[in-house]
């Protein structure tokens, strides 16, 4: 059977198998929770372990509520905007390289 293999972007793999686009796709857990589409996991490979964090200047922020209305740059803006609304709903879009700052 002829396989075709399609290289995309990480970040738009899972919005490609979501809408149907591809029939099957690897990338990350992480990817397939930011592009918040309904996909089945078939098979995890084992390989990779990432896990999001939050990162700031040491010793300078204690909790999540610390950064309300401070400039926050993600490349995971959907996750993020879901975690930063529990402590600040004035969320505006931005750069596009920048997803989107609390004011």
């Amino acid at each position: 059977m002829p396989v075709s293999l399609v290289f995309l972007p990480a970040k738009d793999i899972a919005y490609y198998v979501g809408e149907g686009q591809v029939d099957l796709g690897i990338t990350g857990e992480d990817i397939i929770a930011e592009a918040d589409v309904k996909v089945n996991q078939l098979l995890k490979l084992g390989i990779g372990k990432c896990k999001l964090c939050v990162q700031g200047p040491k010793g300078k922020y204690k909790s999540g509520a610390d950064l309300a209305g401070k400039r926050i740059v993600t490349s995971f803006p959907h996750l993020a905007r879901m975690h930063f609304a529990k402590f600040d709903e004035k969320m505006v879009n931005f750069f596009p390289s920048l997803r989107f700052i609390l004011l």
